[in-house]
């Protein structure tokens, strides 16, 4: 490490820019990653010492590394300035001369670079400047020892760029100073960050519109169904129309299932479904879910069976209007895709615990079932096998 003390600043500052470059650290510099800044850090230290023993192979041998390790540090596509720390006879610092920089560093301010190389940057009249003096001021000044890192992300409203920096000291008073310009990212992230504002904001308005729409679809089907229980009431109805009209609730009832469907499935997008529990009995719930699909499976002339586990409870506390919901929908399909044989529902208690049951609820039919190739469909939203 001492010999990396003495190494000449300059060399040690186109290593480490070389090294940045190769390593693709631009992404990690962006992305604020000290950690693995502090990494690439070691590495190039120890590369730093791999130079610096070749270097004493021969003075030619180490020329041609000098001159290749500068051509790299010019033509760097990230921005790169070596200042020394400028001192008065006290000790007191009274500014920061360029040593070096890049051909990218100059670019990024528009700035030639004899505009600031071998300049003191405080005694210049141009504000660009200062406003980068006062960068190697805040590190300098931040109690930083050597080898440490300050990464900061920094606006030029001036220039109308946004640049992430990263400064640490190559020697006691010098300080290097890494520069990327981010102006790019940070308007894509913005409109990124807007374009999910308009999108929160028009499914927002279109689970509004579904709320609404079918509340105000229920209200009338609430209507219809009414009347149909009353007509069935009647005791001189005629069997044929009562059989239509049985139809005709059946169709109701499973209408207004999809409504709620649609509600809940627009509660769960927007993360405010609950589940409500309460003391109720099951086993009278899926007897009830059971028996409203039994005129269904009556038509196409299949069995649907319901059975029991001997040590099902009576009453649990659940949400017993959700459990109808998933036994709806697994008792729609089964009938549904079932031809011949027929359906049948078990549900039985798997873990009954003191204070806690876990119930099984299984639904079988005979249909076509699902080949293994459709398999991975199950889950994916919107997909019909």
């Amino acid at each position: 490490m001492d010999k990396l003390r003495k190494m000449e600043p300059l060399k040690l500052a186109i290593i480490t820019a070389a090294v940045i470059a190769v390593l693709g650290i631009i992404g990690v510099l962006v992305s604020k990653n000290l950690v693995a800044v502090g990494i690439v850090m070691v590495i190039l230290q120890a590369l730093a010492v791999f130079v610096i023993i070749n270097d004493g192979s021969g003075q030619a041998k180490g020329k041609i590394q000098s001159d290749k390790y500068r051509k790299l540090f010019k033509n760097l596509p990230i921005g790169f300035a070596q200042a020394k720390i400028i001192m008065d006879h006290t000790g007191d610092v009274i500014g920061y001369q360029v040593e070096d920089a890049n051909n990218t560093f100059g670019s990024y301010f528009g700035l030639d670079k004899e505009a600031f190389i071998g300049k003191v940057l405080g005694e210049s009249n141009i504000e660009v400047l200062q406003d980068i003096n006062a960068w190697f001021k805040a590190y300098n000044t931040s109690g930083t020892k050597e080898g440490d890192l300050m990464d900061v992300e920094i606006t030029m409203e001036k220039l109308g760029k946004v640049f992430n920096t990263v400064m640490y000291k190559s020697e006691a008073d010098y300080i290097n100073m890494v520069v990327i310009d981010v102006t790019e990212q940070k308007e894509t992230e913005a409109k990124l960050s807007k374009a999910i504002e308009d999108a929160n904001a028009a499914y927002k308005t279109q689970a509004e519109f579904l709320a609404n729409m079918s509340h105000e679809i229920r209200t009338p089907i609430n209507g219809i169904l009414g009347m149909i229980q009353l007509t069935l009431m009647a005791d001189d109805l005629q069997a044929d129309y009562r059989d239509n009209l049985i139809t005709a609730k059946n169709c109701a009832d499973n209408l207004l299932r999809l409504i709620n469907d649609i509600l809940d499935i627009s509660k769960l997008e927007a993360g405010k479904y609950k589940i409500k529990e309460e003391i109720c009995d099951i086993k009278a719930s899926i007897e009830e879910t059971v028996a409203a699909h039994v005129p269904a499976a009556d038509g196409k002339n299949i069995a649907l069976d319901l059975s029991f586990g001997n040590n099902m409870p009576k009453l649990v506390r659940a949400d017993g209007q959700r459990i109808q919901q998933v036994l709806n929908c697994l008792l729609s399909n089964a009938i549904k895709f079932t031809s011949d044989g027929g359906v049948r529902v078990k549900i039985a208690a798997i873990d009954d615990k003191e204070d806690m049951i876990k119930l099984r609820m299984a639904v079988a039919d005979t249909g076509i079932g699902i080949s293994d190739s459709d398999m991975s469909k199950l889950f994916v939203r919107f997909s019909q096998v």
